[in-house]
């Protein structure tokens, strides 16, 4: 790699040296431009930094778990050649580290709303007090901007009274990225069969990867703003963020418990 920049390398010098015209004579370059990428270590001076505390005074660290995290898939990454990394890569521009965006992030927890019983249960064993009586759809206008529910009662919430959502950003160093694949196949109608396996390459983001979640938060309707970090937390462990989480990918869990998993997974005998 001619960078140490990976969102250059991965939107700009990936693509050199390619014969675009004919995209089925590219996948040697390919496959050599994809270990460029896996081979890739961060080091501790080029992950991003985090947020001063005056800013983002709430933070969550969260270790991403096998077999790891698709971020920005929705990103343009594709000229059709055999091999090619097809799915884009949310990378920051400055530094080239993989992070999570904000409004994803808000996005994420926010879905989780409209579950009104799943968040008044999480509140519950958060130890919020009297969670009978506060009203879910408020308290989501209040942390987010108005319900996405249209059918709920709406409520006029200005942004200086909102939580802020920062980008979620990588505090690991050393290898980041990883490949996979899709398999798509073409149905066939007729006998119900399934043919023209079409694998599409993609870049994940590596299990045991920890990122820390930066916020802003205020207390609202009796719910503090360490008890929204809880909240967050258990959304956030539950749900996962990115792409495919209904087939494992984006699963997070809590550094500390994947370090004791590891020890245990590394015994040859358990304690008593």
């Amino acid at each position: 790699m001619k960078t140490r920049n990976l969102n250059y390398y991965y939107y700009v010098d990936y693509f050199n040296d390619l014969d675009m015209q004919n995209p089925d004579k590219c996948e040697e370059e390919l496959l050599k431009h994809n270990k460029q990428l896996t081979a890739f270590k961060a080091t501790d001076a080029e992950l991003m930094p985090l947020l001063d505390k005056s800013i983002a005074p709430h933070t969550i660290e969260l270790q991403t778990m096998y077999p790891g995290m698709l971020i920005g898939t929705g990103i343009a990454h594709s000229f059709g050649g055999k091999g090619e990394a097809a799915l884009g890569l949310c990378l920051d521009y400055t530094t080239g580290m993989p992070y999570i965006p904000g409004p994803s992030v808000k996005g994420v927890l926010r879905s989780a709303f409209v579950h009104q019983n799943y968040i008044s249960s999480l509140l519950e064993e958060i130890g919020v007090k009297n969670v009978k009586d506060i009203d879910i759809s408020e308290l989501e206008a209040r942390i987010f901007g108005n319900s996405i529910d249209k059918k709920k009662k709406q409520y006029s919430v200005s942004i200086q009274e909102q939580d802020k959502f920062y980008d979620a950003v990588v505090v690991s160093a050393g290898n980041l990225l990883a490949t996979d694949a899709i398999t798509a196949h073409r149905q066939d109608s007729e006998l119900l069969e399934l043919a023209a396996p079409n694998p599409i390459t993609m870049i994940r983001i590596r299990p045991d990867i920890r990122f820390v979640f930066q916020f802003s938060l205020k207390s609202t309707l009796g719910v503090t703003a360490q008890q929204k970090i809880e909240l967050f937390k258990q959304i956030l462990l539950d749900v996962g963020v990115g792409a495919k989480t209904n087939v494992g990918y984006g699963l997070l869990t809590e550094p500390e418990k994947a370090i004791r998993f590891k020890s245990v997974q590394n015994c040859e005998e358990l304690p008593n």
